[in-house]
């Protein structure tokens, strides 16, 4: 075609239209509509009679009137009658001889050309209008082959049909190209012919504005040439989303980013059905970890398959390399999927020298994706490798910061320094570390008797503490039972089972194990998880060493301590007493004395003074054994329901030396309280006493309820106690000026006082004596033993 021009009037439909079509080449006409294709095809075919140029086949000048036997023609509207056959339309108009005898040929002519098309399955005699859009667009290509004509003028004939339907037809169109003949399709759907045409003629507004190759070219750069309009290249376009996904990758939580890559090269590659496969070596098998819009029945296949499955997923996982499937209905490893896809690509994602997984992408229609998509497909499956990597660099980060924390966690229990017992805290840092280890049952286990200095006898396992499953806890313990204690035994994680491990470890020559189960064999738990297992071993193993050195430090402090005591007590002894000792023996020398005659008013002095000091002896020995009680932790309190006025009365009695020096005030409807009668009664006479000696009598005691306790008050009529003394009369061996007793009795009276939860204390600013006493007013008897002060 040299210089075509169309006028329709005065408007000019087309203009300087020259090109030329080649033997076996695929030309694709492109333009918008209106461009004025239909009008190149028509002029062609010699339909336009306002036109000029000329207009030549095969080297020779056309005819004026249309040549069907040179050119054949297929119209968008396919020119078919639906009442009629498939063999009756292929032969319309050029029906030979007399029709009802020619039908045998026509239709034994038809199947030869439906034949020559790879569609034998027309039925000939099926009438047209219950064929598919597809086999309709046969039936007219057939119809223009019938003359086997060297050039093919085809218009928008895939413009009504499915994409499964367009890629059939595109195929078969090259297919006739192969054979030898020219065809030139008219379309405006750029995607399509590019990956079909060997050259594209593009039109604007009846004008030829481009002869390419399709090499070269990108559907946007082809359509910025349709529409003279600015189109944003696919290679800009495909540069904005990388940058785009790339800053999303970088803002994304963790583990959001493969998806985000994965709909990032859907809409960059207008791929609709993509889906991403890890790799797990372990297992040997690959697991969809995300997908775009795969059909149902595809994606439960998709789900998980060994590596050694017969796909083209499994194939790229295996070799590396990027594996196409033009037509999936004839290759294996999937089972077809109704309404599902046709061809398939499968690219490694793969980084840093290790293949993670598969970026694969599926088609409805057959036939192999553009050089471009895959290389755009590797592109992505490189961000998807460098998104797996910075995933698993994160995921092993979390995994070892929680083993630490379950370590420091374990670490401040154990190391509790109000736990004087660590095995006291071992049931409850088991369930955090069974936690941590995500194990089915954690155990520790340890022999007390020393271990005999890691003799080679086997050890009787005493449980500590378990968490999990009994029943594996026991099977733990019997494991770490059979254990062989060796010294190069006795450390670090030794196997018990396929899903077991012990983690045997000493302290100060006792034996003990940490042993762990899982619901997996061990050899594919994470390093942290063996870190955090050898971790928690070695933080008992210190716990353990502190609380027996602790408790070996007790011991030697406590003998040291009662060694002290006594000492003590035996100086304290021999110095309290020997005051009294002292006076006894002198008048006993005085009684004796066979040089003077003493008379019966003497005798019964000295007598009275010997008995006083032997009672102020006795009173002595008491206090010091009761203070060296209360030293030790020895001292023994006996609670009971008691009386207080009973208890009052009882102490008065014993102290007074006269009955009308002391007034006694009780609250009436005082409850009893839970206390030790003698203890009590001992502290109130004690008060009393030095209300005598210290102080001046009138002595009075009164007792009332206040709030939730019961106070006794015991004033005497003496100067009282000097302000800036207060308490420390109640400190041991403190005492007045030439008092004759030892200054224990306070002393032992406020520990009584403190052991049954009370007070006792001078009250400060009193003008007289005034000491007082408070107990609670109920307690709960005590279920673990008589209490200690």
């Amino acid at each position: 075609m040299r210089d075509l021009r169309v006028a329709r009037g005065a408007r000019i439909a087309v203009e300087n239209i020259s090109f030329q079509l080649s033997p076996g080449e695929f030309v694709g006409l492109l333009g918008e509509n209106g461009a004025g294709k239909s009008t190149v095809l028509e002029a062609i075919c010699g339909l336009q009679s306002n036109s000029s140029g000329s207009s030549l086949s095969f080297g020779r000048p056309s005819a004026a009137a249309f040549d069907a036997r040179r050119i054949g023609v297929v119209w968008q509207h396919l020119g078919l009658c639906d009442n009629l056959t498939a063999a009756q339309n292929v032969f319309l108009g050029r029906e030979a001889g007399r029709p009802l005898l020619e039908r045998r040929r026509m239709r034994r002519a038809t199947l030869d050309a439906l034949a020559h098309l790879n569609a034998a399955e027309i039925d000939p005699n099926r009438v047209v209008s219950e064929l598919s859009g597809g086999q309709r667009q046969i039936i007219a290509i057939a119809r223009a082959l019938l003359s086997d004509p060297p050039l093919i003028l085809l218009d928008e004939p895939t413009s009504a049909l499915s994409p499964r339907e367009t890629e059939y037809v595109l195929g078969l169109l090259r297919g006739l190209c192969e054979q030898g003949r020219a065809v030139l399709l008219v379309t405006h759907q750029v995607d399509e012919i590019m990956r079909t045409a060997d050259r594209l003629i593009v039109m604007r507004q009846g004008r030829m504005v481009a002869v390419s190759s399709p090499v070269g070219l990108q559907p946007g750069d082809v359509l910025e040439l349709m529409s003279g309009v600015a189109v944003e290249s696919v290679a800009r376009q495909n540069l904005s989303q990388l940058s785009s996904l790339l800053e999303q990758m970088a803002a994304s939580k963790p583990f959001a980013s493969l998806p985000a890559i994965v709909s990032g090269y859907a809409a960059a590659a207008d791929q609709r059905q993509l889906s991403v496969h890890l790799k797990d070596d372990q297992k040997g098998v690959l697991t969809l970890a995300a997908s775009v819009s795969l059909p149902r029945g595809l994606r439960s296949q998709l789900g998980a398959f060994p590596l050694a499955r017969d796909n083209a997923i499994a194939e790229a996982a295996r070799t590396g390399h990027p594996q196409v499937v033009e037509d999936l209905s004839s290759a294996g490893g999937f089972d077809p999927v109704a309404g599902g896809p046709m061809s398939m690509w499968a690219v490694p994602i793969q980084g840093n020298g290790h293949l993670f997984g598969v970026l694969s992408g599926f088609a409805d229609v057959p036939g192999r994706p553009r050089d471009d998509q895959l290389q755009l497909a590797g592109l992505y499956a490189g961000l998807a490798a460098s998104a797996i990597e910075r995933d698993d660099i994160l995921r092993r980060y979390q995994r070892r910061n929680h083993a630490l924390e379950i370590l420091r966690e374990l670490r401040d229990v154990l190391a509790d320094p109000d736990d004087l017992d660590v095995q006291q805290g071992f049931p409850r840092v088991l369930p955090t570390l069974l936690d941590g280890l995500s194990a089915r049952a954690v155990v520790i286990a340890g022999d007390d008797r020393g271990a005999e200095q890691l003799s080679a006898e086997s050890s009787r396992f005493e449980v500590k503490a378990e968490a999990g499953d009994p029943d594996a806890a026991e099977e733990l313990v019997l494991a770490a039972e059979s254990h062989e204690w060796t010294p190069a035994r006795s450390r670090g994680i030794i196997p018990a089972d396929e899903d077991s491990l012990l983690v045997p470890f000493v302290a100060r020559d006792r034996r003990y194990v940490l042993a762990a189960r899982w619901d997996q064999p061990t050899e594919s738990l994470e390093p942290e998880t063996l870190e955090l297992l050898e971790g928690a071993a070695w933080s008992l193993r210190l716990a353990l060493e502190r609380t027996l050195a602790e408790a070996s430090r007790a011991e030697s402090a406590a003998a040291t301590r009662t060694a002290d005591l006594q000492r003590e007590f035996i100086y304290r002894l021999s110095h309290e007493l020997r005051t009294p000792l002292t006076a006894i023996r002198g008048y006993a020398s005085s009684l004796r004395s066979t040089d003077v005659e003493w008379d019966r008013g003497s005798q019964e002095r000295f007598l009275g003074a010997i008995a006083a000091e032997a009672s102020r002896m006795q009173r002595l020995v008491g206090d010091l054994l009761d203070i060296a009680a209360i030293e030790s932790g020895g001292m023994t309190i006996r609670p009971d329901w008691c009386e207080v006025e009973a208890v009052v009365s009882a102490a008065v009695a014993v102290s007074s030396p006269d009955p009308g020096d002391t007034s006694v005030e009780v609250e009436p409807g005082i409850p009893t309280i839970w206390a030790d009668h003698d203890r009590i009664e001992q502290v109130l006479v004690n008060l009393l006493d030095n209300a005598f000696k210290h102080g001046r009598a009138p002595i009075s005691v009164r007792v009332r309820v206040a709030g939730e306790s019961v106070v006794f008050d015991v004033i005497d009529s003496g100067s009282g106690i000097p302000a800036d003394r207060s308490d420390d009369v109640f400190e041991p061996y403190v005492r007045r000026p030439a008092s004759p007793g030892a200054g224990l009795g306070l002393a032992i009276c406020r520990n009584i006082v403190l052991a049954h939860g009370g007070t006792l204390s001078a009250v400060a600013g009193a003008r007289t004596g005034h000491v007082r006493l408070t107990l609670p007013l109920s307690a709960a008897p005590s279920t673990e033993g008589e209490p200690h002060v």
